[in-house]
């Protein structure tokens, strides 16, 4: 070997001796690393779930909570069948912010169709689906987790964003 490849040979294996530690590893607790991130998302539900349950009283809607996150109430019952699993229902829809704001519109956009239950919607979107009938309109509110998430949609709906629903279910088929 010439000297020179020796003499790199030498250095890579210090080096790599000198990396080496003895000292064990130090594991992050996760009791430690999660219990702010716990305590500052119990607080961002609180102050989500007040500020839901404040919007409805002030608005005098009679929303009612159907699941963890999401509150419900059907403006016209429609005269056609149950909603259920697995069928393609055909929607109008407006989709605001909290606030008021306008973010999407079936007026804009056309209609909506998706499988009930199939993950194709926002998961508050979809449960409410199985608490509706053909033919009703409803309007729907649901915190972040079960609406656009962390992240929002990138678009019109901003991170963390509590959202709320105006929709009218057009008709459903079974999907085969």
């Amino acid at each position: 070997m010439s000297k020179f490849l020796s003499l790199c040979i030498c250095f890579l294996l210090v080096g790599l001796a000198a990396c080496k530690s003895d000292k064990p590893k130090q594991e992050a607790n996760y009791y430690t690393t999660a219990e702010p991130l716990i305590r500052l998302n119990q607080r961002v539900l609180e102050a989500n779930l007040k500020l839901v349950d404040s919007l409805i009283v002030a608005n005098g809607w009679k929303m009612k909570s159907i699941g963890a996150g999401i509150w419900l109430e059907v403006l016209k019952h429609g005269k056609g069948n149950a909603l259920a699993a697995n069928q393609t229902v055909t929607m109008a829809y407006k989709t605001f912010l909290i606030d008021g704001t306008l973010c999407y519109s079936s007026d804009s956009l056309g209609l909506k169709s998706f499988r009930i239950g199939k993950g194709e919607i926002e998961r508050g979107l979809d449960a409410a689906m199985f608490k509706l009938h053909v033919g009703d309109k409803a309007q729907l509110i649901c915190l972040p987790h079960v609406a656009f998430g962390v992240a929002g949609d990138q678009k019109s709906i901003p991170p963390m964003a509590v959202v709320r629903y105006e929709v009218e279910v057009k008709e459903a088929k079974d999907t085969k």
